[in-house]
């Protein structure tokens, strides 16, 4: 899968960052921020730390995110954002599944990982 998260508020929130870290392994994962390019470093120094690649950044210098995502990258399956408003407009105007991140619903987020990938580990060992 192809799933993207929003750098500030979001990718800065140690929960979001270690659903993250569970998902870079197994999923093309990207980062999509409003910041400008400029002020990229911390979120360079981030994505290196998370495995994801350079390339794989999207800066949208002040622009719309759901644009991008309508438009330009129409292929991402799963995008986490902080914002609410981005959150309803891409959920409603794109074929992307956009997740609020942060505080509670994260948890919850994280244990369904946690149980599906101990359900997928006992499938294969049973083998």
């Amino acid at each position: 899968m192809r799933i993207s998260f929003d750098f500030d508020g979001t990718l800065t929130d140690p929960k979001v960052r270690e659903l993250c870290k569970c998902l870079v392994d197994r999923h093309q994962i990207y980062i999509i921020t409003s910041r400008f390019e400029s002020t990229g470093q911390e979120i360079f120094t981030m994505a290196k730390e998370l495995g994801i690649n350079r390339l794989n950044i999207f800066f949208m210098n002040g622009r719309d995110k759901m644009d991008f995502l309508k438009i330009k990258f129409p292929l991402i399956d799963i995008h986490f954002d902080d914002d609410p408003f981005e959150v309803e407009r891409i959920s409603k105007e794109t074929k992307t599944l956009c997740l609020l991140a942060g505080f509670e619903n994260m948890d919850a987020i994280l244990e369904n990982y946690y149980i599906t990938k101990r359900l997928e580990e006992a499938k294969r060992d049973s083998k």
